[in-house]
């Protein structure tokens, strides 16, 4: 399927297919720019200064800047407001413990309730599957 839901070409490859549906999900470049900017300035701001509240202006401000970009062009704000919430969520984690790496707290605890980017129990190989025809880890060996 294309963006547009059309049913895709047969010359369209696997890779491409996977490709444009990521590109919908993510905002395509300017949304993922915009998704992931507030934080990097908030990093980058942090490492700079070892500062934790003008770090957090920094990357709060940029977010609201970028929510009112996209209001004045009258374009979807889906990915900068989610953006926006997420800095917001971040800086009230680091805030109140009063440290930096705190701020990615809310990313972790997602991640580890929805399961991504858990390669203990994601992983066949790390849980011990993938055995071979003879009880063996790895591929069959072919005499």
């Amino acid at each position: 399927m294309t963006e547009s839901g059309t049913p895709a070409s047969a010359a369209e490859t696997v890779e491409q297919v996977v490709r444009a549906q990521l590109a919908v999900a993510l905002g395509g470049f300017r949304g993922s720019l915009e998704t992931a900017l507030p934080t990097v300035a908030f990093t980058i701001a942090y490492i700079v200064s070892r500062s934790l509240r003008p770090s957090l202006v920094i990357g709060i401000a940029l977010a609201a800047v970028l929510v009112l970009i996209r209001a004045v062009q009258r374009s979807p704000m889906r990915y900068v407001l989610n953006s926006l919430f997420g800095i917001l969520i971040a800086g009230v984690f680091a805030a109140r413990s009063g440290h930096a790496k705190d701020a990615f707290l809310p990313g972790i605890i997602t991640n580890a309730a929805t399961g991504r980017h858990d390669p203990v129990h994601r992983d066949p190989v790390a849980r011990g599957g993938l055995r071979g025809r003879h009880g063996h880890r790895g591929p069959d060996r072919v005499a």
